[in-house]
């Protein structure tokens, strides 16, 4: 048999003879699959990032407050109420628990109220706990500039609220401007005063000493149904309140005293009677 010419011949074995429309069709349906598949990916990324960033689940919807009284916890919700309004970077809601500032929020109420101590957490999903400790208030301290509730140290923590019955200081021709957590007055003179009021309402009700006005050194405390006391902190605080008493307890005085005008011991032993 004769041999085929080289010009002639060809390599079937390395031929191809699958059909270009169903290769066709394939590559297609590889790419249709595959489209499908990122589209999956990226309806799963979005409902993610919808949940995590829009979704309700993730919005503050619960406030807890420990440690404050009723009045204090109301100012401390429109607090963060307010933080929770606006935008963050002018796409996510400030109320989003992802987005929600504890930071600012604790900067805030530590600029308003001056706590012992203050802990503010997200309580996931939707829950923002705050744990604080109040300082106590000694009493309340203004001048013709300020109002604050002062410690028993004489440092101004919180700004005055209408609904406290604490004692009050009123310093007189005073127009200094003072900051919350200064100092306001010394520590010795709020102990001298806690004493007078204390022993003054024992021994004249409770409705007696709610107000002292202070002027330098001197002191004017309003009696219920009596005078005027006008006394000094340069002296005893116990002497001065004994020789309150003892003229109180004086049948001269005892009488007429819802009469009297001004009782004033201002000058050590002369003592003058209006």
């Amino acid at each position: 048999m004769s041999q085929i010419s080289e010009k002639y011949r060809r390599d079937f074995k390395n031929c191809e003879y699958e059909n270009p429309r169903i290769k066709k069709v394939r590559l297609f349906q590889k790419k249709r699959v595959l489209k499908i598949i990122v589209i999956g990916i990226a309806i799963v990324i979005l409902l993610i990032f919808y949940a995590i960033f829009y979704s309700p689940i993730f919005f503050v919807n619960n406030i807890e407050i420990a440690g404050l009284s009723k009045e204090k916890s109301e100012s401390v919700n429109r607090i963060i109420y307010e933080n929770m309004k606006g935008k963050s970077g002018y796409l996510f809601s400030k109320a989003q628990m992802f987005f929600f500032s504890t930071k600012k929020l604790k900067e805030e109420l530590t600029n308003k109220f001056l706590f012992e101590d203050l802990q503010i957490r997200k309580k996931w999903p939707d829950t923002i706990k705050i744990v604080v400790k109040e300082k106590q208030g000694a009493l309340i301290w203004r001048n013709n500039e300020n109002c604050f509730i002062i410690d028993l140290i004489g440092v101004a923590f919180a700004k005055c609220q209408d609904e406290l019955n604490y004692l009050t200081i009123k310093e007189l021709n005073d127009f200094k401007k003072f900051e919350l957590g200064q100092k306001v007055i010394d520590s010795e003179k709020i102990y001298q005063i806690l004493i007078m009021a204390e022993s003054l309402r024992n021994l004249f009700g409770t409705e007696s000493a709610k107000i002292i006005e202070k002027q330098n050194d001197y002191l004017n405390i309003y009696l219920h149904n009596g005078p005027e006391l006008k006394l000094a902190l340069t002296f005893d605080v116990f002497e001065t309140i004994a020789k309150v008493t003892a003229i109180y307890n004086n049948e001269k005085y005892r009488n007429d005293w819802s009469k009297l005008i001004t009782v004033d011991l201002r000058f050590g032993e002369k003592i003058y009677i209006k």
